[in-house]
């Protein structure tokens, strides 16, 4: 196997490289060791480094919806590596989570990396001009009733946090549902099946002695191949994963969020948009004087969230915002 090597100008001690590599923190295909990040290879993980004294900046980068305002956020993620003044490398991440570990360790190891994009930064500077500047800003009566409103209810779902989690977290695993065409589940459930089939027949002609051991191995290495990239086309209907489960799931998360909020009497949201990151959307579009009441801030925001199509460069903060608040409003198609 080929020895490990540096992207950047600058090389390590190939002894302590293997060392520090081997102590690593591994996240996905990446690694976050005391000299280095480790980063995927063309065949093999962690088989490339960067020595953090070169590294700047580790960020996310995602991909949105298309254009017609309806789709899910794009599961698409990579961690970006850059380094040597202006070089980028970057890896695919299939879990948010995993990639959020990442960057906690690099900002444990290494506080000097920054952990958003150069755009990010900059954003982050007009944005703390922008929220300095709302606060000096005038605000209408109605306006300031409005902000009002929406702080006490953002204190009463934070009463019972499990309700607006649930109610989120069933809104996304619905919109994925929702774009899953039934016909893509049938094809996928028969070329599983298919599999299934053909390994169990392959066991059973070798046990008859029609094949030799070698072909049914070959043939139950393809079977179980089938199968394998079946499920993980995570399409694949079952028991507890299919469409009926998933949408009296999301409508009991709903009914359970109006029952809570049904108890105060003066809840000013929706059941069906009842989360804190909303009510923070709402808030920063009220005072930046987009609207004045809570019914006008929400149908600035269903628009900003139609407007949501493009590949961009976002902050962790305003990626966890839109991913979370998003599939809200398109399983509601936007009501």
């Amino acid at each position: 196997m080929a020895a490990i090597r540096s992207l950047g100008k600058k090389s390590l001690d190939p002894q302590k490289v293997k060392e520090d590599k081997k102590s690593c923190r591994r996240f996905g295909t990446c690694g976050v060791g005391d000299l280095a990040i480790y980063m995927p290879g063309t065949l093999f993980n962690r088989r490339l480094y960067i020595p953090i004294s070169s590294v700047s900046h580790v960020y996310k980068r995602v991909a949105y919806s298309k254009a017609d305002g309806k789709g899910l956020l794009s599961p698409v993620l990579f961690i970006v590596v850059r380094y040597d003044k202006g070089q980028e490398r970057t890896a695919f991440f299939k879990d948010l989570r995993e990639a959020d570990r990442m960057l906690d360790e690099i900002k444990r190891v290494a506080p000097a990396i920054v952990t958003m994009s150069p755009a990010g930064e900059r954003n982050a500077r007009e944005k703390a001009r922008r929220e300095e500047a709302l606060k000096e800003r005038k605000l209408s009566e109605r306006a300031r009733r409005s902000l009002r409103q929406l702080s006490g209810d953002k204190d009463k779902l934070k009463k019972s946090p499990v309700l607006y989690q649930d109610l989120a977290g069933m809104a996304r695993i619905k919109r994925r549902m929702d774009l899953i065409k039934p016909a893509y589940q049938w094809i996928v459930l028969i070329l599983f099946l298919i599999g299934a089939a053909g390994f169990i027949a392959a066991i059973m002609l070798r046990s008859s002695g029609l094949i030799t051991p070698t072909a049914s191995v070959v043939a139950m290495l393809i079977c179980a191949m089938i199968m394998i990239l079946m499920i993980n086309t995570r399409i694949l209907p079952g028991p507890v994963k299919n469409r009926r489960n998933v949408n009296r799931d999301y409508e009991k998360a709903v009914s359970d969020m109006e029952h809570f909020i049904g108890g105060f009497g003066d809840f000013h949201l929706p059941a069906i948009y009842s989360h804190p990151l909303v009510i923070d959307m709402l808030t920063r579009i009220i005072r930046e004087g987009r609207a004045e009441t809570i019914e006008e801030a929400l149908l600035v925001l269903k628009e900003d969230l139609k407007a949501a199509d493009n590949t961009k460069v976002v902050s962790r903060e305003e990626y966890e915002e839109i991913v979370t608040v998003k599939p809200m409003f398109t399983v509601r198609d936007y009501e």
